[in-house]
């Protein structure tokens, strides 16, 4: 067949083995998709969906629909990232978080003409994938369990060449969790200053941040606006996943030309999520409600993973998910499937996120609205992993 040969290494992860799951019994801690498949949604929220369908806001979007929600996405910007929109920098609308990462990492690359982007690992799969169908080059920098999975920037500047495009920086990091110390971002942000390069900040996971930590907006730093593109995605921030909003902000310049791209690729957001996205910007004392629950979760549920003999399972700054070292007892592969069999309980394989994961697991504990059913896929696995190794 005759296709862009760029296409023919995208990666899907293999999702058969979680076939052999009981529809009664099983249990699928592989979501990012809060609460689902039994969330439910803030009530402010659905009222302000039915009266944009009685009053007909069917259409692309209005104009005072655009307005209200640019209006609120400011405000949210000026008070929690400490971003100000101006002349210099813009907003893009763009149906969900996904695509407004592909197309800032894609306005910074030339196809095919050995273009660089630098992906810290473990990562998630769309971002490398999202390298690899626009035709540049994927170049790894490998985080340590040693240090906590932190950024050291002397190692990071090890991997910049003449090709390097742009950074990807996930933070709150996915799958991982980390949260990265504003001297941290800071050093980042003066070698990026030194080597003239871009950020692409996917920031999605950025209000699920536990124990009180400080949590730094990358762009608010001095210097940093005019090279950030960063990412934000109202499905994790906002419980608002089945909705496809997000939005971009970044140089005046790039923003322009990405609006551009976005109306020919996808044509305008839905006006049905605008207003959505902006009635909960209006109340965000439920995104706290959440954090709680989910803090509280966490902390619970990687006293039953860290327990297990042989078994590592650190407890994650921020984000939905455990990031299991199961090393010493096998592969991810084989975790995974033993789990599916003896636990009926599905988890993602490790080297589903890049270089130097294999032997790991993402364990999601998002999923569900009801604490007890990850407490009692937790305790599955524990019992699974402890007869594997002939302990129980």
């Amino acid at each position: 067949m005759r296709y862009d040969k760029n296409w023919k290494s995208l990666y899907f992860p293999d999702f058969s083995p979680f076939e052999r799951l009981d529809p009664e019994r099983g249990i699928m801690l592989m979501s990012a998709d809060m609460f689902a498949p039994d969330g439910d949604f803030p009530q402010e929220v659905k009222d302000a969906i039915h009266r944009a369908v009685d009053d007909d806001l069917l259409h692309y979007p209005s104009g005072r629909v655009q307005a209200d929600f640019e209006a609120a996405v400011a405000q949210k910007l000026a008070d929690f990232n400490q971003i100000r929109l101006d002349e210099n920098t813009r907003l893009l609308t763009v149906p969900g978080s996904a695509f407004g990462l592909f197309l800032s990492i894609r306005v910074l690359v030339d196809p095919n003409r050995d273009s660089e982007v630098i992906n810290f690992t473990p990562t998630f799969a769309e971002n490398m994938n999202d390298v690899t169908m626009m035709g540049a080059k994927n170049v790894f920098c490998p985080l340590s369990a040693e240090n906590g999975y932190q950024i050291e920037v002397e190692q990071l500047e090890r991997c910049v060449t003449a090709n390097t495009r742009c950074i990807v920086l996930t933070h709150p990091a996915n799958p991982i969790g980390t949260v990265y110390p504003r001297e941290t971002l800071e050093k980042l942000a003066d070698m990026l200053r030194r080597r003239d390069l871009f950020v692409v900040v996917d920031q999605v996971f950025e209000r699920s941040v536990y124990d009180g930590r400080e949590y730094t907006t990358f762009a608010s730093l001095p210097g940093m606006a005019e090279r950030t593109l960063t990412v934000f995605g109202p499905s994790k921030e906002l419980r608002l996943s089945g909705l496809r909003i997000g939005y971009v902000v970044g140089p005046a310049e790039l923003i322009d030309k990405m609006r551009v791209a976005a109306n020919n690729y996808v044509g305008l957001p839905n006006p049905l999520s605008m207003v959505a996205c902006a009635e909960a910007y209006r109340h965000l004392e439920y995104t706290e409600q959440w954090r709680r629950i989910l803090e509280n979760r966490r902390n619970k549920a990687q006293k039953i993973l860290d327990a297990i003999p042989n078994v590592s399972c650190p407890l994650p700054p921020a984000g939905f998910s455990f990031w299991l070292d199961v090393s010493r007892l096998g592969s991810s592969d084989e975790i995974v499937a033993y789990l599916v069999e003896h636990a009926q309980v599905g988890v993602g394989p490790g080297h589903w996120f890049g270089i130097n994961c294999d032997g790991y697991l993402r364990v999601m504990f998002a999923c569900y609205k009801d604490d007890e059913t990850v407490y009692e896929a937790c305790r599955r696995i524990a019992a699974a992993l402890k007869k594997f190794q002939g302990l129980a």
